[in-house]
């Protein structure tokens, strides 16, 4: 079973409620043009604050992105409506020093078999028409865009969930763990494996 794709000396791994404070020092750490393309505007700390407090719901997913122990990038995964066909929208932020290094493309590929072993069935993505890099990584990943005035929506259709994706998420999870080592990330701190 193949490998999920990590970015070089990254450790992707799903991210849950005690991480808050690492994704909220993350999105402070944008800056204003990350932050510009990311949400399609200017955006304050206060806004993004409120943000990542936000985050923590039942109809969101996040993996993050790892390099030395820090989180440097998030995908998100967020259920749209409550229809069917179940469909959900993707959203990235990636620090700028780690920009154009295969975190986000990386991400992407958690974020689509996070919503096919969800039962999403389409993926969007939305990104401004001048954010090149989005709209490369759509397209790359078989995205279809669509240009709405000044953006993009991009759409992917997810097959429906197996046993073997459902196997390679948790694979994927556990060799997260496993590439950590002695040392883990919870809520920013690194703690020897087994410390309480």
């Amino acid at each position: 079973m193949p490998d999920i794709p990590a970015a070089p000396h990254s450790v992707i791994r799903r991210l849950w409620p005690f991480d808050r404070r690492i994704v909220r020092k993350h999105l402070l750490r944008l800056d204003a043009e990350s932050r510009r393309l990311r949400f399609t505007g200017t955006i304050s700390d206060e806004v993004l604050r409120a943000h990542a407090d936000r985050l923590f719901r039942l109809d969101t997913v996040m993996f993050g992105a790892f390099v030395g122990g820090e989180l440097r990038a998030v995908g998100e995964l967020t259920t749209l409506g409550s229809g069917r066909p179940f469909e959900a929208e993707a959203a990235f932020s990636v620090e700028r020093a780690w920009q154009s290094q295969g975190i986000g493309s990386a991400l992407f590929s958690h974020l689509v078999l996070a919503a096919r072993n969800r039962g999403m069935r389409v993926l969007h993505m939305n990104c401004l028409a001048e954010n090149a890099r989005m709209r490369h990584l759509a397209a790359r990943q078989g995205m279809q865009l669509v240009r709405l005035e000044g953006d993009y929506d991009a759409t992917l259709s997810a097959a429906a969930p197996t046993p073997a994706t459902l196997a390679r998420e948790a694979f994927s999870e556990m060799a997260a763990v496993l590439a950590a080592g002695a040392r883990w990330s919870f809520g920013g701190r690194e703690r020897a494996s087994g410390s309480r």
